[in-house]
């Protein structure tokens, strides 16, 4: 806008400067026609002879000085064209006079040899030095208007009266600007918008979580996981529990259709709703989507459907930005009915807008989720349901699948042969509850089974387990791996014989020494042992778990419907004074080596 305006205004001055400059022009024009026509009446007066405007001897004269004062050319010389008259240098007319401009009324006048005796010259030259009558043209008239047009309007009109006052075009350029409607969202990509702010905090806001959250993930191993951070209660089971990667929200999934979403550091639920599907599912997955900006939810339930939510949370949404679906799409074309089935079971990869998905099915799929089509589709060599999946994030190429009778399989997209499984462990004799990569590893795997076992195995070993736990003799819920803290997170079964608590127990991974190991008894809120799971029979329990992805807390769904926030405790480690390392965020420049400190 401000530059519009600036160039309106160069505009007018350059126009002001014309405008002067032409009535200059002007001004000379009528001191010279004033000069001629006193010459004249002396003429008249001395001679007796008729008056006429102009005479062989002055107004050559009268016509020179103007060109000499203007730096401008007479023209209409014999067989002259118009544009001759800003051709600097000498021009002729007739019997080697000046050239004579046209008067008002369009013809030219000049003087011959007859003296005082005037003649209509026609612009083309006379013979023998003879006059004769002539009328110009209507194109040689247009000629001649034009010329005076550029000296006297510079182009703009036909005199001064054109000029004054100076003319704008902002009249124009507001005409075509407000053509467009202005009451329009500013694009999130221009700076100094609503939303380009709210991003631009964002970002920064993550950075710095991800520096604070790393120097604490170092310390986690070390320290005791006993520091109660929140406490939620809703009326039904939390079977699926997954935490925000920056926000402070945790979305929770109850055993038939509906989805919460809670602030736990507000300790109140922020959100509710249905997600529609078919009596007698369950929504057995959660995701989220885009978590560095403004996060979707992403749900999987066991009739093979995905669906996606945007504007869950309160602040954002409005009455114009409500709860919205997005989009919702199959992505298992074939379900495999079972009386113990997993559902849906899937994996998301933010870098790549992947989704693999597997479950009741023969096969695991891998969609685009951007285009809403499948790029991928691998068989489960097995007859037993996918139960846990999850792909190596770090490098896109690999996934690993754990199935309900036990077994494990590694593939490998890249492999161009009808099976791309390139490892299968069969340690475990019972359902894998869960299988989980190792953050930061070179190629090392996490499994639990209900039975109670826990397995760490590196895939480069054809031998298969590095190292086993049993942390529950009496079989296991859940199991979750951290993503920056070398730790993982197990909770006990809830059978007839052990019901009234539940052990969470954290433990710490190799190379940590000495090991850590955290118990803590929750009470499961139960006023009698469970005889049956009900209607759903998707889940093993019906209880989850999950660990924070950047922060040092982990989350327990309960079967009663409380929700336990429990996180580590970094304080206790500080008053010790104990020292571990801790590599310095980077800054600009050269790297920062680590150092030795304590948490401060």
């Amino acid at each position: 806008m401000e530059a519009l305006m600036e160039e309106d205004m160069e505009r007018l001055r350059a126009r002001r400067r014309a405008g002067q400059h032409q009535m200059q022009i002007a001004a000379q024009q009528h001191a010279v026609q004033q000069q001629q026509l006193a010459m004249q009446q002396q003429m008249q007066a001395s001679q007796g002879g008729m008056p006429h405007l102009y005479s062989g001897q002055v107004a050559p004269q009268a016509l020179s000085h103007l060109a000499q004062q203007q730096g401008v050319a007479s023209r209409h010389a014999v067989g002259a064209t118009p544009t001759a008259l800003y051709n600097r240098g000498p021009a002729s007319g007739p019997n080697g006079h000046a050239p004579l401009p046209p008067n008002p009324q369009g013809a030219m006048y000049s003087t011959g040899s007859q003296g005082s005796q005037p003649f209509i010259y026609n612009g083309h030259g006379s013979s023998g030095g003879h006059s004769y009558p002539y009328s110009p043209s209507s194109a040689e008239m247009t000629d001649y208007a034009e010329d005076w047009k550029k000296i006297l309007g510079a182009g703009s009109g036909s005199g001064v009266r054109e000029v004054l006052p100076l003319k704008s075009l902002y009249y124009e350029w507001s005409t075509e600007y407000y053509s467009e409607p202005q009451m329009r969202q500013a694009e999130a990509d221009e700076p100094g918008s609503v939303a380009y702010n709210k991003q631009s905090w964002r970002e920064q806001r993550n950075e710095r979580l991800l520096v604070d959250t790393e120097k604490q993930s170092h310390a986690a191993s070390f320290c005791q996981w006993d520091r109660s951070v929140a406490t939620m209660n809703t009326t039904n089971p939390v079977a699926t529990l997954l935490f925000h990667s920056f926000e402070t929200h945790v979305v929770t999934a109850d055993l038939e259709t509906m989805i919460s979403v809670w602030d736990w550091a507000k300790k109140k639920r922020i959100a509710c709703f249905d997600n529609g599907n078919p009596s007698g599912t369950c929504i057995t997955s959660l995701h989220f989507i885009n978590e560095d900006s403004q996060a979707m939810i992403l749900a999987g339930s066991a009739e093979g459907m995905v669906r996606i939510y945007r504007n869950y949370d309160p602040s954002i949404s409005s009455d114009d930005h409500p709860l919205e679906l997005v989009s919702a799409f199959r992505v298992l074309s074939q379900v495999v009915k079972s009386k113990r089935g997993s559902g849906l079971v899937t994996d998301w990869e933010q870098p790549m807008g992947y989704l693999f998905a597997g479950g009741d099915s023969r096969i695991v799929q891998v969609w685009d989720a951007h285009k809403e089509t499948a790029i991928g589709e691998y068989a489960a060599e097995g007859s037993s349901c996918v139960t846990s999946i999850q792909s190596d994030h770090e490098s896109g190429r690999r996934f690993v699948a754990g199935f309900g009778d036990g077994t494990i399989r590694v593939y490998d997209r890249r492999a161009q042969t009808t099976s791309c499984v390139v490892r299968t462990y069969q340690k475990h004799r019972s359902w894998v509850q869960s299988v989980r990569w190792q953050r930061g590893g070179n190629a090392e795997l996490l499994s639990a089974s209900v039975d109670g076992e826990v397995c760490l195995w590196d895939i480069r070993a054809t031998s298969g387990v590095v190292m086993d736990w049993r942390p529950h003799s009496n079989g296991l819920s859940n199991m979750a791996v951290h993503d920056h803290a070398s730790v993982f997170a197990t909770t006990s079964a809830i059978n007839s014989t052990n019901w009234k608590a539940q052990t969470l127990t954290v433990q710490s991974l190799p190379p940590t020494n000495p090991p850590m190991t955290t118990r803590l008894s929750l009470p499961t809120g139960l006023h009698h042992a469970p005889t049956h799971r009900g209607s759903n029979s998707y889940f093993p329990s019906s209880t989850s778990l999950a660990f924070h992805p950047n922060e040092m807390v982990v989350g327990v769904g309960c079967a009663d419907g409380t929700i336990k926030v429990v996180g580590c405790n970094l304080k206790e480690r500080e008053k010790e004074g104990l020292a571990y390392e801790l590599p310095l965020p980077p800054t600009f420049g050269d790297p920062v080596p680590s150092v030795k400190s304590t948490m401060s």
